[in-house]
């Protein structure tokens, strides 16, 4: 079905705006994990809010999920005191956006 110009920003259906947010919530992980690990680098531990996650993101477990695999991580309350890095993993460059920066800013404390 092709969509006229002025409809692109809708999505076609919900099974397609499902798949986009687990996407975005593994390519977001990654992203929130090269951040983590230079802030351990800087200073330890480092603490994340999970009522955060949990409101910004719909699927926060693979998000979550993807954390515990790379990192030592302590649930206190409704915050992760991540400890220290369970491997090593490769140096990556990313880019974040503005609303990216925004929101680990406001995740990570």
């Amino acid at each position: 079905m092709r969509r006229k110009k002025k409809d692109l920003a809708t999505p076609l259906n919900d099974e397609e705006d499902i798949k986009d947010d687990i996407a975005y919530a593994y390519i977001f992980a990654v992203k929130l994990a090269t951040v983590i690990k230079k802030r351990l680098a800087e200073h330890s531990p480092v603490i994340l809010s999970s009522k955060k996650l949990v409101k910004h993101f719909s699927h926060f477990r693979i998000i979550m999920g993807y954390l515990q695999r790379i990192f030592e991580m302590e649930r206190d309350g409704a915050w992760y005191i991540i400890k220290r890095e369970k491997r090593n993993i490769r140096k990556r460059r990313i880019t974040l956006s503005k609303r990216e920066i925004e929101l680990i800013s406001e995740l990570l404390s």
